[in-house]
């Protein structure tokens, strides 16, 4: 039974006594028109569900290395140890919300002993007691100086349960539950995160290394050039000259200048990758190039509709589960503005002699019912509600936004890989390019018809198209990732787990 109403007639009161009611508050609906497919989807159409599965989608690359670095980083990475802490400590929270639907018991005992004045009069104020008994004022006023002792002792058990006439414990239950959906599905999607991060560093180290060769190539032909030139300078060749000798020197220190750089950048990429493996920076310095082979550009992969990021995204997942928590914490709110009834008992024994505790004569019981009903509290617990839908709105709003973010992040993953497909396919027929004109104007300049300074211009844009190549490559790899992140799924096979 669901209560929507702000006020509640006694009648129903005692209707809702009977039958209880669990009370929750209503979540604003952001309508979003989803389109039917993405608009930079290949080939603009939609395709069927079995078509998009993404399961382990990097063992595809056939990758050895790239497969162990992965699983190590899920065996041993501290973010999945801190998320996996978060997910149990959800667990708990269930559980001590169920706890609260049990009543509760416990085994009390004690012993006293009381000491009071034989006289009728007893304790009637707080004055001091005259030699011989007599009060000096409205202090302890006897009868007679002799004290009488007493002893007393009880064991027993005492019970007590609050009645969760409003929901106030089930939707505590409910909210506790989502949230730990929602703690599964960001763990989830910070394992995604992850796994994306490390591919994208094993891209960077395999494009820094090969960029690293490549400047270590340049750096040896122009080494060589300035020796033909030098050369060429000291017999006195017309074909040489000193401009000539100290261009082909300024072109040699240029490209040693790059390579320091790649190699801090590349240090550094070893450094986020060790970091992400969960060990101390510096740990993995052995990588050579034959281990890090630059990957080839990834193939086309089917795309869903938009609207299956709702089920496929563990981010939304997660957000839509933190509003359904809100929603529960309103119901949570809103039973504090109801009576509540609770009930006790106790059962046990007292005797004034320990020998005689365990008795049928010495057994006591008793059995209360208490129905409170809050009448004024300055608006605090109307307060409280106002809190508690305030911030479900704000959850919903941003569960909104974050289906907007996913679909554009999508669309600009599709586009930004598509456009950086044709750039990669035009330097692929630019880097041949400038690597025959090269290779003519070495031979030409040989001969002495191509001055110097051309050859030395042809020889600095191939060496830009080489490097702008391996660029390039690395950012389709990274659109490729951000896509994959973007669309979601399931990678890791875990979906009983959500």
């Amino acid at each position: 039974m669901i209560c929507a109403c702000k006020k509640i007639s006694l009648s129903m009161v005692f209707s809702m006594l009977l039958a209880g009611c669990s009370l929750q508050g209503d979540v604003p609906f952001f309508g979003l028109n989803f389109p039917a497919v993405f608009q930079n989807a290949p080939d603009g159409k939609a395709v069927k569900l079995q078509e998009y599965t993404y399961k382990k989608w990097w063992t595809r690359y056939e990758d050895p290395l790239l497969n162990t670095l992965i699983e190590k980083m899920l065996d041993q990475n501290l973010e999945i140890e801190a998320a996996a802490a978060r997910s149990l400590q959800a667990q708990e929270q269930i559980s001590q919300a169920r706890g609260a639907l049990y009543p509760s018991l416990s085994l009390d005992s004690s012993a006293s002993r009381v000491a009071t004045p034989s006289g009728a009069g007893g304790f009637v104020g707080g004055g001091a007691i005259a030699p011989g008994g007599a009060g000096t004022g409205a202090g302890f006023a006897t009868s007679s100086p002799d004290t009488i002792y007493r002893n007393n002792y009880e064991l027993g058990l005492s019970a007590s349960w609050q009645v969760d006439l409003f929901g106030r414990v089930r939707n505590s239950i409910t909210a506790a539950q989502a949230s730990l959906q929602a703690s599964e599905a960001e763990k989830q999607a910070l394992v995604q995160n992850l796994i994306t991060q490390l591919i994208g560093q094993r891209v960077t180290l395999a494009t820094l290394l090969a960029q690293i060769e490549l400047t270590e190539q340049t750096i040896e032909n122009r080494e060589r050039t300035l020796e033909s030139v030098e050369r060429r300078y000291k017999l006195g060749s017309e074909q040489a000259s000193a401009l000539e000798v100290r261009l082909a020197r300024e072109n040699l220190e240029s490209a040693k200048s790059q390579l320091p750089p790649l190699e801090a950048d590349y240090a550094e990429a070893l450094y986020t990758l060790d970091i992400l493996l969960g060990e101390m920076p510096g740990t993995n310095d052995y990588f050579a190039l034959e281990d890090f082979p630059l990957l080839p550009p990834p193939d086309r992969l089917t795309v869903p509709p938009p609207l299956a990021l709702l089920d496929r995204r563990p981010d939304l997942i997660g957000a839509a589960y933190r509003v359904e928590a809100a929603q529960a914490n309103i119901g949570v709110a809103m039973a504090d503005l109801y009576p509540n009834l609770s009930l006790s008992g106790d059962y046990g024994y007292q005797a004034s002699e320990l020998n005689n505790l365990i008795s049928p004569e010495q057994i006591a019981w008793s059995l209360i019912g208490n129905l409170t009903a809050p009448l004024f509290e300055g608006g605090r617990l109307r307060a409280a509600v106002r809190l508690r839908e305030a911030e479900a709105k704000e959850l919903a709003a941003n569960y909104a936004q974050q289906i907007l973010q996913a679909v554009g992040d999508v669309e600009t993953a599709l586009k930004r890989e598509d456009e950086l497909r044709n750039q990669l396919s035009g330097l692929d027929s630019t880097l041949e390019q400038s690597q025959a004109a090269y290779d003519l104007a070495y031979r030409r300049y040989t001969r002495g018809l191509v001055p110097f300074t051309d050859l030395l211009e042809i020889e600095r844009r191939l060496f830009q198209t080489r490097t702008q190549l391996l660029q390039i490559q690395q950012s389709v790899w990274q659109a490729r990732l951000n896509l994959m992140l973007a669309l979601g799924g399931d990678w890791l096979d875990t979906q009983e787990t959500l």
